[in-house]
């Protein structure tokens, strides 16, 4: 079950970044500088985040067939139409 713990990690790191900025805006005082670091620290996360996927994605496609590849990506493609009919 760690799938679900990562999820609810993110989702609690982007709670606190999000009030973090809601803080630093509400702030007069804040300055371009801890706006700046701010931000890179976000860029750093995401770019963390495109690595990881990355990996993910090399690591799924060596591990299947071009067969299975197709499965998984029609399933995908089916589970995103379920959802866009439910909106």
């Amino acid at each position: 079950m760690k799938s679900p713990i990562r999820f609810y990690r993110l989702a609690l790191v982007l709670m606190v970044d999000m009030e973090t900025f809601r803080s630093m805006n509400a702030d007069f005082n804040a300055t371009e500088e801890q706006f700046q670091a701010f931000f890179e620290g976000l860029n750093a996360q995401a770019g963390s985040r495109q690595n990881q996927a990355v990996a993910i994605h090399s690591k799924m496609k060596a591990l299947l067939t071009a067969e299975e590849w197709k499965q998984l990506n029609d399933a995908r493609e089916d589970a995103l139409q379920t959802v866009l009919k439910l909106l």
